[in-house]
C-alpha cells in the first residue's frame, strides 16, 4: 500500500486555512462591520448577508458540476483571482459611496462576486479528495490534517482578526476606522492566497473522463447511494452541535460564568489546544473502530462536556469544573470535526462508482450546501433562544440536542458504512 508523504498531505490540506479563514471572517464580522462601521440599517445589512449565503449554497452544485466536467484544478485557478479581490471589495466597496442605496448595491454585488470565486476555490478541491486519499482509513488521516488547518483559521478569524484592528485603535471595535478593517482584510487575503500556493504547485489532478450527467440528476441520485442521506443528516447534526455551542459560548461565559475578555480567551485557548491534541487520537479511533463508532464516541463525550458546563455555578469565574468541561469539549470537537468530514469522500466515491461518472464534485456539493444551511440554523436557533429571554444555561440546549441526535443517527448507521465504503 502506497503511503502518502506528509508534505503532500499538508499541501492538499493547506487550502482549508484559506477557505475557512474567508468563510469564518465573513460569518463572524461582516454583518458587524456593515452595521456598526459602514452604518447600514441592520435589516438591510442582514438581507445582503442572507441573500449572499443563499446564492452561495445554490452555486455549490453548479460549480461542482462545472469542475467535474472541465477540471477541478483548472476551476480553482480560475476562481482564486476572483475570490481574492472580491473579499477585499466586501469591506471596501460600501465605502466608495455615501448614500445607503448605493452602499447596499455595492455590498450585495461584492458578496455575489465573492461567492462565485469562493465556491470555485472550495468545492473542486473537496471533489479531488476521494482520488487523493483513495482508501477508507487514508481519508481519516487527511481529514485530521485538514481540520488542523481549519482550526488554525478559526483561531485567526475569531481572535487575531479583531486583535489586529484593535491594535490600531484604543477604542471599542464599533468606533474603529473603516480603512483599518480594509487593511486587515487585505492582510487576510494575502494569507489566503499564500495558503493555496502549495496545493497549486504540488498537487496534480488525475486524468479522468468528463461528466455527462446533469448536476441536478446527479444530486437526486444521491438518495439511492447506500447510507448517503443518513450520513448527510448526521453531518448536519454534528455541524449544528459545534456551531451552536460556538455562537453561544460568548454569552454563556460572560453572562453566566462571569468571565471578562481575558478569561474567555484562556478558556477558548484551552478548547483549541485540546482539539489540536486530539486529532491524532481520533484518526486512531477511526482506524480501529470505524468512523461511525468514532463519531458516536465523540458525540457522547460532547454530551458529558455540556453536562459539566451546565453544572458550573453562575458568576463562578475560573474553576476546575470549567476547565474540565473545556478540555472535554475540545477533545470531542476534534472527533465531531474529523469523523463527519472524513465520511464525505466515502459517500462521493460510492456515488461516483454507482453512477459510473466522476461526479465527486457534485456529491461533495451536497455536503457543503448542508454545512451552510446547518450553520445558519445554528445561529438562528441561538438567536431565538436569546430572544425568549431564557437562562444562559439554556443556550447549551441546542448543542446538547444536536449531539444527542448524532448519537442516535450513528446507532442507525453503525456497521453499514464502513463495510459499504471501505
Amino acid at each position: 500500500m502506497t503511503v502518502t508523504p506528509l508534505r503532500d498531505r499538508l499541501a492538499f490540506g493547506s487550502p482549508d486555512l484559506s477557505v475557512t479563514l474567508l468563510f469564518a471572517t465573513v460569518n463572524g464580522w461582516l454583518l458587524f462591520y456593515l452595521v456598526t462601521i459602514v452604518g447600514l440599517p441592520p435589516l438591510w445589512a442582514g438581507t445582503v448577508f442572507v441573500a449572499g449565503r443563499i446564492c452561495d449554497a445554490l452555486l455549490d452544485p453548479l460549480i461542482g458540476a462545472f469542475a467535474d466536467r472541465f477540471g477541478r484544478k483548472r476551476t480553482i485557478a480560475m476562481g482564486l483571482p476572483i475570490a481574492a479581490p472580491a473579499f477585499i471589495a466586501l469591506w471596501a466597496a460600501p465605502l466608495w459611496f455615501e448614500d445607503t442605496t448605493p452602499q447596499l448595491i455595492a455590498a450585495a454585488a461584492a458578496f455575489l462576486v465573492f461567492t462565485i470565486g469562493y465556491t470555485c476555490v472550495s468545492i473542486p478541491r473537496l471533489g479531488m479528495l476521494p482520488s487523493f486519499a483513495p482508501t477508507y482509513h487514508d481519508r481519516s488521516v487527511q481529514a485530521a490534517v485538514d481540520m488542523a488547518f481549519v482550526f488554525c483559521a478559526l483561531l485567526i478569524a475569531s481572535t487575531l482578526f479583531p486583535a489586529a484592528i484593535g491594535a490600531h485603535h484604543d477604542v471599542p471595535l464599533s468606533d474603529s476606522d473603516a480603512t483599518t478593517w480594509v487593511g486587515v482584510a487585505i492582510a487576510m487575503t494575502v494569507i489566503s492566497v499564500a495558503a493555496y500556493l502549495p496545493f497549486l504547485m504540488k498537487i496534480t489532478e488525475k486524468a479522468r473522463a468528463s461528466v455527462r450527467v446533469s448536476p441536478w440528476k446527479a444530486l437526486a441520485s444521491l438518495s439511492a447511494t447506500g447510507n448517503a442521506i443518513k450520513t448527510l443528516v448526521t453531518f448536519a447534526a454534528s455541524v449544528v452541535a459545534l456551531v451552536s455551542l460556538q455562537s453561544a459560548m460568548p454569552f454563556w461565559m460572560e453572562i453566566g460564568v462571569g468571565l471578562r475578555a481575558e478569561g474567555q480567551a484562556i478558556v477558548l485557548g484551552t478548547v483549541f489546544a485540546a482539539t489540536f491534541a486530539s486529532l491524532r487520537m481520533w484518526v486512531v479511533v477511526c482506524r480501529n473502530r470505524g468512523k461511525v463508532d468514532a463519531l458516536l464516541y465523540a458525540a457522547l463525550l460532547y454530551l458529558v462536556a455540556l453536562a459539566l458546563a451546565a453544572l458550573v455555578p453562575v458568576n463562578s469565574g475560573m474553576s476546575v469544573l470549567l476547565f474540565a468541561a473545556a478540555i472535554l469539549a475540545g477533545i470531542a470537537t476534534g472527533g465531531l470535526s474529523v469523523c463527519p468530514w472524513a465520511m464525505i469522500p466515502d459517500v462521493a466515491a460510492a456515488h461516483a462508482a454507482r453512477l459510473g461518472e466522476p461526479v465527486e464534485g457534485i456529491s461533495t456539493a451536497a455536503f457543503t450546501m448542508t454545512n451552510k444551511a446547518a450553520v445558519a440554523a445554528s445561529i438562528f436557533g441561538n438567536a431565538g433562544l436569546l430572544a425568549m429571554d431564557v437562562t444562559v444555561t439554556a443556550t447549551l440546549a441546542l448543542p446538547a440536542i444536536s449531539a444527542a441526535s448524532v448519537v442516535m443517527l450513528c446507532r442507525s448507521l453503525k456497521g453499514s458504512c464502513q463495510s459499504e465504503w471501505a
